[in-house]
């Protein structure tokens, strides 16, 4: 291994190009391999089970090799390499043809790469896509991606138009400090899931849905303590079983929990998430089908609304909505009136669950017989009639009702439950952008005493590593130390 060099950045881009990636993707894909692999092709990770630009991991490692032994090459040839990962993608229904570069960014982090912090990964690569950007136009001979266009207009790039891949914590495994450097970063693993050991590894597992017929997602125990000591074991073969068979998904790392408030519980982490999409709530939530798609969903943050909408169609909760629609057609007008009253009824605790107001039917009884027909409903409260009545036959599903109808009143009302859940949502966001931007002007004012550039850019990268707790400002201000020893030789440290 000892010969082989560090690919060029532009040798790269070529290759995707010629592959007809887009240049967007292309970008996307080098900022990656940056901070996985510094562009070594024979860089070697997390323990020894990593390897090569991509860091593929164990399996996805060992099938690299035997394809580069079908191809004559050896694994660590960059361009068998590239290869194997366009393969990958294209199984994996990436589109290589993205014109979106910070969503290509996104998508590659997620889906291809899925490093322990997809987040905070996905934030610090994306910074670094204008360092990138305007040569793989200009390589491209396109201008069509302005946002990171350069100003020169020329069009020929040679390897001075890419950056240099050593960004501060370095790349070379995938790891932010694989060479035995600490990570400082604070992972609090939720409380409400199980614990379950694996061989040498441990697993916590949560509960998507309502009761045993909601779906698992699990998430492998690197960084954290669990909560709770593992309260089974299992084989590998066990679990690997258990997992097909009842379809656990796979929520990566406990790294996701970084940041999360110490003592949290995970029905409350995900509480945000379900109003978002609609879900709170709802029946929903009782369907296998649909508590699984809600795990994969978590899983991937990147699933767009069409995807999340097509698998949700897919499920017996929806489908039931045709069996609905049939089964009301059958219905006397009586049936049909008790069924409207019916939804009436889980509508009015939607109606609690998403504006915090008790919308009491018993109010319609206008005849004070102590209950209320259909008629009285319609009379009294004729917009919620209408809703019970697309809900009794099929017409509209409760995620429909909530998002077009309960989520917009919602919203009104800024003391309602769901104003409240975003509000701090945003909250929390708006006090991380000042935290971060505090931050990025101590290290800048930090990097002009020790006389080093540093571009705005590359100062939010570090402030919101540090914000992450992935770096603390003594290792900001080391590796400055670093870089101004090599630019002033005489001034001391």
């Amino acid at each position: 291994m000892s010969g082989v060099r560090r690919v060029d950045p532009a040798e790269v881009a070529r290759y995707l190009l010629d592959k007809g990636v887009s240049p967007a993707m292309t970008a996307a894909i080098l900022v990656n391999i940056e901070a996985e692999s510094s562009f070594n092709p024979a860089a070697i990770g997390d323990g020894g089970t990593s390897g090569g630009l991509f860091q593929h991991h164990k399996g996805r490692w060992t099938s690299l090799k035997r394809f580069a032994e079908r191809r004559g090459t050896d694994w660590t040839d960059w361009r068998t390499q590239v290869s194997f990962a366009l393969i990958e993608a294209r199984n994996m229904g990436i589109d290589l043809q993205m014109d979106d570069p910070v969503e290509a960014t996104r998508v590659w982090v997620y889906r291809f790469e899925r490093p322990k912090d997809m987040a905070g990964a996905a934030a610090r690569r994306t910074a670094r896509l204008s360092a990138y950007m305007p040569a793989v136009e200009r390589l491209a001979g396109t201008r069509k991606l302005g946002v990171f266009s350069g100003g020169d207009g020329s069009i020929f790039v040679d390897a001075r138009s890419f950056p240099d891949p050593s960004p501060l914590g370095g790349g070379g495994g995938g790891d932010l400090f694989a060479d035995g450097g600490s990570s400082l970063a604070t992972v609090n693993i939720p409380l409400g899931g199980e614990t379950i050991a694996v061989g040498s590894d441990v697993y916590v597992v949560y509960g998507v849905g309502v009761g045993d017929a909601g779906a698992r997602i699990f998430y492998r125990v690197d960084s954290g303590e669990p909560p709770t000591p593992p309260s089974r074991t299992m084989s590998e073969s066990e679990w690997a079983a258990t997992v097909a068979e009842q379809g656990w998904v796979d929520g990566g790392s406990t790294a996701a929990f970084t940041g999360v408030p110490a003592g949290s519980n995970w029905s409350e982490l995900i509480e945000p998430f379900l109003y978002e999409i609609g879900l709170a709530g709802t029946d929903a939530l009782a369907d296998p089908g649909v508590a699984r798609v809600v795990a994969m969903k978590i899983a991937r943050p990147d699933m767009s609304e069409a995807e999340l909408s097509n698998r949700l169609r897919n499920t017996d909760w929806w489908k039931s909505l045709t069996d609905r629609q049939r089964v009301w057609n059958d219905l006397s007008p009586a049936e049909q009136q008790q069924q409207i009253l019916d939804q009436a009824s889980v509508l009015a605790g939607l109606w609690f669950t998403y504006l915090g107001e008790d919308l009491d039917l018993t109010r319609f009884d206008t005849d004070g017989d102590g209950n209320v027909t259909a008629e009285e409903l319609k009379a009294g409260n004729p917009d919620l009639y209408s809703w019970a009545e697309a809900l009794a036959s099929g017409r509209k599903t409760q995620r429909q009702i909530v998002s077009e109808v309960l989520k917009p009143k919602a919203r009104e009302n800024p003391n309602s439950p769901y104003s409240r859940t975003v509000r701090d949502e945003l909250r929390q966001q708006r006090q991380f952008d000042v935290d971060v931007d505090n931050t990025a002007a101590e290290i800048r004012r930090l990097y002009r005493r020790w006389g080093v550039d540093l571009t705005d850019i590359s100062a939010r990268t570090l402030a919101e590593r540090v914000q992450m707790n992935e770096l603390s400002m003594a290792d900001v201000e080391e590796s400055l130390k670093d870089q101004a020893q090599g630019l002033y030789p005489a001034k001391p440290r």
